[in-house]
């Protein structure tokens, strides 16, 4: 990456605050942090692999590429911290900037930021530095777990589903396959994992798109529910009265930004597909084979290892918040529940895409893929059915309003 004009000068950095006055102030502001703060610090500092990047409008503590959500008020990630409108040239060159005693929880972001410049000066990382290492907090605390796991009994056994791995490392996949990680035995792979993480339960973006569909040219024809919920599309811009484009299509960008739609996954290898990869429905050798685009498990948030029993080297994988089990691994297919009242029931989700410029599932200046049932395909599920009651109603004075609230 190219170094940027208004990136920050970590060595002009260093300099203003080796001044003695400058960390004399700075020592009496770590000195004045409340508990939870100072607990902050600790964590964040014990760390070795934790580093404090500063882009030029904002901070960002992470792992890896994985931002830290461990924290109890940072929820979504440490990051931030840079008031808008401010860049991090005018706080962390400004002689004058110190935050008063009483620090804010976005202030605190900036003060970490300053307790790792003046103790920490080489784990701070600007927008053009490679360095930063490709395991995200998940991983290496699998990582470490696994290691503890394994130095109590010597040889660890995964139970999956009906099934049982044996297992002595973990680790990150390289690339965009379906799996993000990997157990192996003496080298060889056995278990791959899809991971998903937020701050809360189903509170990721997506399961995935057409490239675990294995959809090519726009052609979904295999899928009945998804061929299903394009046509509901279509009828939508057929009863706002809009045109389709030069090219036979129409267009999403004559929706406003919050403008999206949802529809609940009805086939169990639309859902199989998106939650373990696109191999998902293929066999070799009359067998079904777990690799990198067939996982064994989808898991969100941070992975646990749970005894079997009190005897044996035996764990069974499950995640903080939710764990979705290919039904592969059992000796009767047991399929993700499509339960419309569960957040992790699949949902077909279609947005705009302006600023992508995707064309998707028939629609120019749109993004398609399948969301886990939580707050934004909630309400994309509620956006199609309103919009169809008044078309089935013929309640033109309802369409009307339904015009005005989702059209430029």
């Amino acid at each position: 990456m190219a170094k940027q004009a208004n990136e920050l000068d970590l060595s002009l950095v260093k300099r203003k605050l080796s001044n003695l006055t400058a960390k004399q102030n700075w020592e009496k502001i770590f000195g004045s942090l409340n508990q939870t703060h100072k607990q902050y610090l600790e964590t964040l500092s014990s760390n070795r692999s934790v580093n404090c990047h500063i882009f030029s409008g904002s901070i960002a503590f992470r792992i890896g590429k994985s931002s830290i959500k461990s924290l109890q008020d940072y929820p979504t990630g440490l990051k931030g911290g840079i008031p808008q409108g401010k860049t991090a040239n005018e706080i962390f060159l400004n002689t004058n900037y110190l935050p008063t005693l009483s620090v804010t929880k976005d202030k605190f972001i900036v003060v970490a930021a300053h307790y790792f410049l003046l103790n920490y000066f080489e784990r701070v990382k600007t927008e053009s530095d490679k360095t930063e290492a490709a395991e995200t907090e998940q991983i290496i605390r699998t990582q470490e777990k696994l290691k503890e796991v394994i130095k109590d009994y010597g040889e660890v056994k995964l139970k999956i589903g009906d099934n049982f791995y044996q297992v002595d490392k973990f680790e990150q996949v390289a690339g965009r396959p379906k799996a993000d990680a990997v157990f192996s035995y003496k080298g060889k792979p056995t278990v791959f994992l899809s991971l998903k993480k937020g701050a809360r339960p189903a509170n990721f973006q997506q399961y995935g798109g057409s490239i675990d569909l294995d959809v090519r040219n726009e052609d979904y024809s295999h899928y009945p529910d998804i061929e299903k919920f394009r046509k509901r599309i279509v009828s939508i811009f057929e009863a706002f009265d809009l045109k389709k484009s030069i090219g036979g299509k129409y267009d999403f960008s004559v929706f406003k930004k919050g403008a999206y739609f949802g529809q609940l996954v009805e086939d169990n290898i639309t859902s199989s597909k998106v939650m373990f990869g696109k191999d998902f429905a293929t066999k070799h050798n009359g067998e079904k084979i777990f690799g990198l685009n067939n996982c064994n498990a989808t898991i969100d948030g941070d992975i646990f290892f749970n005894k079997v029993n009190k005897t044996l080297n035996v764990y069974e994988l499950s995640g903080k918040f939710h764990i979705s089990i290919n039904p592969y691994e059992y000796k009767v297919h047991k399929y993700p529940d499509l339960d419309p009242n569960d957040v992790y029931t699949p949902v077909l989700f279609i947005q705009i895409s302006a600023a992508q410029g995707l064309n998707q599932l028939g629609f120019l200046n749109a993004r398609f893929n399948i969301w886990p049932k939580n707050i934004p395909a909630s309400k994309g599920i509620v956006n199609i059915g309103e919009i169809e009651k008044a078309i089935k109603t013929n309640d033109n004075a309802k369409l009307t309003e339904l015009k005005k609230r989702y059209l430029q």
